[in-house]
């Protein structure tokens, strides 16, 4: 009989690995492909944004174009998720055309392969990451291994932009997994080769800062890190400072270079200008109260997260921060121990403090991959201890979160398709409603149809002069936003009640609406009609300029 010894066999280990992996594309065919929807109908800035910013990269690198100076680029910038959209762009439609707006043309009338091509990438990213910490964490056993590789899908947001949605926050545990393991490098390191990896890390801290702003906390995790070496008698204070002053310098050096190649120098002095006005600010974006630190509010959203389906993430969460502090306290006259875990343990603790408060201070629900990015590596260093014991015990935490997120996942694709059949519906109501010539028919923004949708990728492009491809596919339309009055023109913008329009198609969700800047639409003069996804405000008096 043919017998093998699992202990002999290098492949066994992979085995798990390929199971998760099956069980990750199952997932993925069932939101990409088994029940998919169209780009045009998804509820979500992501796939338009990334569309958004592919067509206008293109234009810019070959057309000499002005780089888009839209919120995409002020607040993000997520320039990975840019230039990936853009690559994705460029080969969804190899071969098929070489004019820039020829190629805009061909994608705005079938969307289909590019938007196909960011669930693909998204799925890519996922496995990527995972082989790289099922790699690093299979020396420590199968259940670390899965344990480790798994936790950061217990984030809802994760399950969403890990698989099937194209996003930032898709790249998010693939930067870890590159920082943090060059950060440990550096930490590790004979005294001969830290300087390499002090430069590698700061490289990456760098590009942390222009995939999102918030992230850079992760980069400056590891200035404490540098100078407990100092208090272990690892390295002396003087070269602990040349260490820090060295890294922060090649950390700012990559964004300023950076930051001014991928967005241009107007571009750069905005998204500079923005993350000031964010970090100055208790709101997101830069709204809210102008102080940086407003306790009210963070305690306001940290309720929102232990009241959300994501309480068990910080659960976790928590319980690793706990034990990193027992476990030092434990050890605190072991030098060997303070040698070989406190550097690291300190730069866990400090990315992870820093992180869960930028994420208090701005909230928004998918910003909680941030925190769920470091789970894997608490994992690590609980297993290098051999402290395997509460590794077991996480894993039904694990478990949970990845069942919730599975279900939310699944509850917003059946919206998303529900959205879909009536959004199509309604579309050609409104459409057929009569107009006279010279009449406007406004989409407010967002989600209300197809049309907006197209419309939207202009705004968020900078490029309003491709309105005319867009007229030529679907006739000419107009869109209105919920931040002002004014619909885009040549010249800027033109106050929308000023204008003969005729209908306003708003989505049911008015949340976005401004109702003290669009007060007048509950003049008696205009017509409430609700459709079955969005609600038309018709104009009884649409050949006069505004409304009584």
């Amino acid at each position: 009989m043919f017998m093998i010894k699992i202990k002999d066999n290098k492949l066994v280990k992979w085995v798990p690995l390929l199971v998760i992996f099956v069980g990750f594309f199952t997932y993925w065919y069932y939101f990409a492909l088994a029940h998919s929807i169209e780009i045009w109908t998804k509820a979500s800035d992501a796939p338009l944004m990334g569309f958004a910013q592919a067509v206008n990269i293109d234009f810019w690198l070959r057309t000499s174009g002005v780089r888009a100076l839209s919120q995409a680029l002020y607040y993000q910038p997520g320039l990975p998720f840019q230039f990936a959209c853009w690559i994705l762009y460029r080969l969804a439609y190899f071969g098929q055309t070489a004019s820039p707006i020829a190629l805009f043309k061909l994608s705005i009338q079938n969307p289909a392969p590019f938007w196909m091509g960011m669930q693909i990438t998204a799925l890519l990213l996922s496995l990527l990451s995972c082989f790289l910490i099922w790699k690093k964490a299979i020396q420590y056993g199968v259940v670390t291994a899965i344990a480790a590789t798994l936790v950061f899908y217990c984030s809802i947001s994760a399950s969403r932009f890990g698989f099937s949605e194209l996003f930032n926050e898709s790249f998010t545990l693939l930067f870890a997994v590159i920082y943090f393991f060059t950060a440990l490098s550096f930490l590790k390191a004979e005294e001969s080769r830290r300087w390499r990896w002090l430069i590698a890390s700061g490289i990456v801290a760098g590009f942390l800062y222009l995939h999102k702003m918030n992230y850079v906390v992760w980069g400056f995790a590891l200035l404490p890190a540098i100078f407990t070496l100092t208090v272990l008698n690892q390295i002396t204070w003087k070269k602990a400072t040349c260490y820090g002053a060295a890294y922060l310098a090649i950390l700012v050096a990559v964004i300023i270079v950076f930051g001014h190649i991928l967005l241009g120098s107007i571009g750069f002095e905005h998204m500079i200008h923005a993350h000031k006005e964010i970090f100055m600010s208790s709101g997101i974006y830069g709204n809210g109260p102008k102080t940086i630190v407003n306790l009210s509010a963070m305690i306001f959203n940290a309720s929102l997260i232990f009241r959300g389906e994501e309480r068990h993430l910080f659960l976790l969460t928590g319980l690793f921060l706990i034990l990193g502090f027992v476990y030092f306290l434990i050890n605190l006259r072991r030098r060997e121990w303070l040698i070989n875990n406190l550097p690291e343990l300190v730069l866990l603790t400090a990315a992870t403090v820093g992180t869960t408060l930028s994420l208090i201070k701005h909230y928004q629900p998918h910003y909680t991959v941030s925190v769920a990015a470091l789970l894997p590596f608490w994992i690590l260093w609980l297993a290098r201890n051999r402290y395997k014991a509460w590794i077991f015990i996480s894993i039904p935490i694990i478990l949970t979160g990845m069942y919730l997120g599975a279900t939310s996942h699944m509850t917003v694709r059946a919206q998303d398709l529900l959205r879909q059949t009536r959004m199509q519906a309604d579309e050609k109501i409104v459409l057929a409603m009569p107009m006279e010539p010279g009449q406007i028919r406004f989409w407010f923004y967002r989600y209300t149809a197809p049309i907006y949708q197209r419309l939207f990728i202009l705004d968020f492009s900078g490029l309003n002069k491709l309105q005319y491809v867009v007229n030529e596919i679907q006739g000419l339309q107009y869109s209105a936003s919920p931040y002002h009055t004014g619909k885009h023109s040549d010249s800027g913008f033109t106050n929308v009640k000023d204008t003969p329009w005729r209908y306003f198609v708003l989505h049911k969700n008015d949340n976005w609406i401004n109702w003290k800047e669009y007060a007048w639409l509950k003049s008696p003069m205009v017509k409430r009609t609700e459709l079955r996804e969005t609600v038309v405000y018709e104009n009884l008096n649409p050949n006069k300029s505004g409304v009584l």
